[in-house]
């Protein structure tokens, strides 16, 4: 896993907070219970909404990542509104090249859960990142991950992007 900071440039976050006043009054999104398999859907009562990201929006999206992410054939951009009581046990993203966080809460207390945890394969340690604005976390060695339950009371939906890429 690596950490990088500040990665979305003021313009694509700018067009990224219009996008999502818009679609959360629209009927554009889909369910973690219906798009996920069965193993992965396996969690402590986890649903999160999901919507596409495309067209320009992703352009930008990938413009700002391109110089710390791998080349790739294809690639998914999507939206993730993680809701209290959500959480995804651990996981390897097998089937994709990279995969990938961008954290797009402006404040979040780790009280609140919702933490990415993964094991480091040199010592069997784990690592857990406090979801950070802007921040992103690239998975480029299908490091197994998971993320720790949003507490019922946790004062914000936790919001983010998710990159997969083959």
């Amino acid at each position: 896993m690596k950490q990088f900071t500040n990665v979305l440039k003021q313009d694509t976050l700018s067009k990224l907070d219009e996008s999502l006043r818009k679609r959360f009054r629209k009927k554009c999104w889909g369910i973690s219970t219906f798009l996920w398999d069965s193993e992965l859907n396996s969690t402590t009562y986890s649903v999160i909404a999901i919507s596409p990201i495309y067209g320009s929006l992703k352009s930008l999206i990938l413009r700002d990542l391109n110089p710390i992410i791998p080349k790739y054939n294809s690639i998914k951009v999507l939206l993730h509104v993680w809701f209290p009581g959500s959480a995804i046990k651990a996981h390897e993203d097998s089937n994709y090249l990279f995969a990938g966080t961008i954290y797009l809460n402006k404040k979040w207390d780790a009280n609140y859960g919702g933490l990415l945890t993964w094991k480091r394969e040199s010592d069997e340690t784990f690592t857990t990142a406090l979801p950070k604005f802007n921040s992103f976390i690239l998975n480029d060695e299908r490091t197994p991950h998971m993320v720790t339950p949003i507490i019922l009371s946790a004062e914000f939906y936790r919001i983010t992007i998710q990159i997969f890429a083959k």
